[in-house]
C-alpha cells in the first residue's frame, strides 16, 4: 500500500528564512541542499531565491599549506568551490554585502610566505567582487603578504560609499611590499582594523567608532588618534619606540568617548603617559593572536624595543604600574578588567588595590605559575579589595586555577559578602582532544573536577540562585558533580 505524501507545512516567512540560512551554509558553493529546497514547492522556491538577505553573506576560506609538506608552492582552496558566486551576487541584489575572505596559515611560527606563492582563484574572485563595491557593507580580509600585494590593486576605487566595516590582516610575517599611493575608504566607515603599518592609509577618522591598529611610534599614534573624536572602542596592537632624533609632543591625547581600551604591552608602555580616557569603563590586556601586529609575528614572539633591548613584553609589575598611571591620570573608574593575557599575575594585587573600587567584572586566565595565581586570588579573599566585584570569569587551558585553594576561598568570601552574582569557569579544550590530568591517575579530568571541593561549593551556590557555570570541553562539571552527590533528605 502506497504511503500518501504529505503537503509541505506552511511556515511563516521569517521561520523559513532562518531555516534556509542554516541549511544553505556557504552561499557561493554548489550546494545540493539548495537544489533540494527549491524543488519542494513553489512557495519554498520563492522564499529561497526571492530573499536577497539570504545571499548577502559571502564567505570563503583558503588554507595556506604546502602541498608537499615542505615548500610553499601554492595555496589550496579550503571551500569546496565558489561556482555559485555570480548567482549569489545576483540574488542578493540590492542588499548590502558582508564579505569575509580568510587564509589560514599552517605554520605556528607565522613565517613569511615565499614570494613564488600564487593563488589565481583569489584574483578571479576579487575581479567579480570589484563590480559590486557600491554594495560592500563589511569587508574582512585575512591574507598572506604576497596575496595582499596581488589583491591591493582591486582597491583602487576612490571610495566605497556603503562600507561600514573594513578589516585587513596579514596572516604571515612582516609586510615588505610597496603601497601604491594614498588610499581612502568611504565616508560611512565605522569599524577599521589593520594589523600592519599602513603609512598612506586614509580613513574618515572622525567618524570611526571602533579602531584596531598599530603605529610606527608615538608620534604616528598621535597623528591618527587626535582625529578620532567618536571612538568608543580602541585596540592598539603595536607602538614602536620614539626615534632617537624625534621629539615627543607632551600634549595629552584625550579620547572623550572611549569606553573600551585594549593595548599590547609595547603600546601601554609608550602611550600611558599620553592618553587620557576619562569615560573609560573596560580595559583588556591584548592577546588576540589573529589581530597580532605583523611586527610581533616573527620568530621572536615580540620584537618591541625598550631601551635598545628586545623583550617578550613588560613584566607584570611594570605593566600594572603603567595602567595605574593611565587610569589615575584619566580619572577613569573602570568596571571591567581582563587580565587573561597579562604577562604574569604578580602585578594584579597592586592593580586591584589602586583601581579596583568600582570594578564589577574580572576576567582571569591561568597561563602563569601557580604561585602567581595563589598570590592574585589570596588578595581577592579580602572582600574589601574590589568591594563591588559581582562577576568572576576564569578561562583556563591548564589546571592551575582549578587546583588553587585560593580560588574557592575568594569565591566563598565574595558570596558571603553578598555582592557576587556570577561565576563562569571554562576549561578550553582543542576539538577531538581528551581531557587528561598530568599525573599517574587513570581518572579523566572532568571526573576530578566534579569530585572537587570547588564543584561542591559551586553546586550549592547554584541551588541558592547564583549564576554559576563550570565547563570543561563538552562537559558541564556541576551537572556531573550533582549526579555524584548523595541525597541527604
Amino acid at each position: 500500500m502506497a504511503t500518501p505524501i504529505s503537503a509541505p507545512v506552511k511556515l511563516p516567512a521569517e521561520v523559513l528564512e532562518n531555516i534556509f540560512r542554516l541549511a544553505i551554509g556557504n552561499t557561493v558553493s554548489a550546494d545540493p541542499t539548495r537544489l533540494a529546497i527549491s524543488l519542494v514547492c513553489k512557495a519554498w522556491h520563492r522564499a529561497l531565491y526571492g530573499n536577497p538577505f539570504l545571499w548577502s553573506k559571502i564567505s570563503l576560506e583558503f588554507e595556506c599549506a604546502p602541498k608537499d609538506g615542505r615548500h610553499w608552492a601554492d595555496l589550496a582552496l579550503k571551500t569546496p568551490n565558489w561556482s555559485f558566486l555570480r548567482q549569489a551576487l545576483n540574488l542578493s541584489h540590492p542588499q548590502l554585502l558582508d564579505i569575509d575572505i580568510r587564509f589560514f596559515v599552517d605554520n605556528p611560527m607565522f613565517k613569511r610566505l615565499d614570494e613564488c606563492c600564487q593563488c589565481p582563484e583569489i584574483l578571479d574572485i576579487f575581479a567579480i567582487l570589484r563590480m559590486h563595491t557600491v554594495r560592500w557593507r563589511s569587508m574582512v580580509l585575512q591574507l598572506p603578504e604576497v596575496i595582499i600585494s596581488d589583491v591591493w590593486r582591486f582597491f583602487t576605487t576612490p571610495s566605497f560609499p556603503a562600507l561600514e566595516r573594513f578589516v585587513l590582516r596579514t596572516c604571515d610575517g612582516a609586510l615588505y611590499f610597496g603601497w601604491p599611493g594614498e588610499h581612502t575608504v568611504g565616508p560611512q566607515l565605522r569599524h577599521l582594523e589593520i594589523n600592519f603599518y599602513a603609512p598612506v592609509f586614509v580613513a574618515p577618522w572622525a567618524n570611526l567608532q571602533i579602531l584596531c591598529m598599530g603605529f610606527e611610534d608615538p608620534m604616528d599614534a598621535r597623528r591618527v588618534l587626535v582625529q578620532t573624536r567618536n571612538l568608543t572602542a580602541l585596540t592598539i596592537t603595536h607602538v614602536g619606540p620614539t626615534p632617537k632624533d624625534g621629539a615627543i609632543d607632551p600634549t595629552f591625547i584625550t579620547l572623550g568617548s572611549l569606553r573600551e581600551l585594549c593595548m599590547e604591552d609595547c603600546a601601554l608602555f609608550q602611550m600611558h603617559g599620553l592618553l587620557r580616557c576619562p569615560r573609560l569603563l573596560s580595559y583588556k590586556f591584548f592577546g588576540q593572536m589573529e589581530q597580532n601586529h605583523h611586527r610581533h609575528k616573527v620568530e621572536i614572539i615580540c620584537v618591541t624595543r625598550y631601551e635598545n633591548n628586545f623583550h617578550h613584553g613588560l613584566p607584570s609589575e611594570q605593566s600594572a604600574q603603567c595602567l595605574i598611571h593611565l587610569l589615575q591620570s584619566s580619572r577613569a573608574c573602570i568596571t571591567a578588567l581582563d587580565v587573561s593575557h597579562m604577562r604574569g599575575l604578580s602585578g594584579l594585587p597592586a592593580l586591584l588595590e589602586h583601581i579596583g573600587h568600582d570594578l564589577k567584572t574580572l576576567i582571569v586566565a591561568d597561563y602563569w605559575y601557580p604561585e602567581d595565581i595563589n598570590l592574585a586570588f589570596s588578595t581577592l579573599t579580602d572582600p574589601t579589595v574590589v568591594p563591588q566585584l559581582s562577576a568572576l570569569v576564569l578561562e583556563t587551558e591548564d589546571d592551575n586555577l582549578s587546583f588553587s585553594p585560593y580560588v574557592e576561598q575568594a569565591i566563598t568570601a565574595r558570596r558571603q559578602a553578598g555582592v557576587l552574582r556570577r561565576v563562569y569557569i571554562e576549561r578550553r579544550v582543542e576539538p577531538g582532544s581528551d581531557l587528561v590530568i598530568e599525573s599517574a591517575s587513570s581518572l579523566k579530568i572532568q571526573d576530578v573536577y566534579a569530585a572537587s571541593s570547588l564543584a561542591t561549593t559551586l553546586t550549592g551556590y547554584r541551588r541558592e540562585g547564583l549564576d554559576v557555570q563550570w565547563i570543561a570541553g563538552p562537559y558541564d562539571i556541576l551537572t556531573l558533580a550533582r549526579k555524584g552527590m548523595v541525597t541527604r533528605f
